[in-house]
């Protein structure tokens, strides 16, 4: 189901919302069931996390430009945010071995 997540080279994000655009920052980009996911966070002014709200979008990247896509699907969002809590967990672990 959850595929292991991939690092990006891309660091920030502007989503485009109805009443403004939003800079986020990429935590990661990872796979379930076939489809990729991007997991983003708001930034302020500073680049630092705004919030500690976590954004997750369907992602699609076919060689020209990347596109984040709205997840209106509450199952599709629901196992998208399991599989980013288990990477969130797969994190945790490894920063406690070092």
């Amino acid at each position: 189901m959850c595929e292991h997540c991939h690092e990006e080279e891309y660091n920030a994000v502007i989503l485009n919302l109805e009443d403004q655009d939003l800079e986020c920052g990429v935590i990661t980009i990872f796979e379930m069931d076939g489809q990729d996911y991007i997991a983003l966070f708001p930034m302020d002014e500073n680049g630092e996390p705004a919030s500690d709200d976590v954004y997750l979008y369907r992602y699609h990247d076919d060689g020209d430009e990347p596109e984040i896509e709205y997840i209106d699907d509450e199952d599709e969002l629901n196992a998208a945010s399991d599989c980013f809590d288990e990477w969130l967990d797969e994190q945790e672990f490894l920063d406690s071995d070092e």
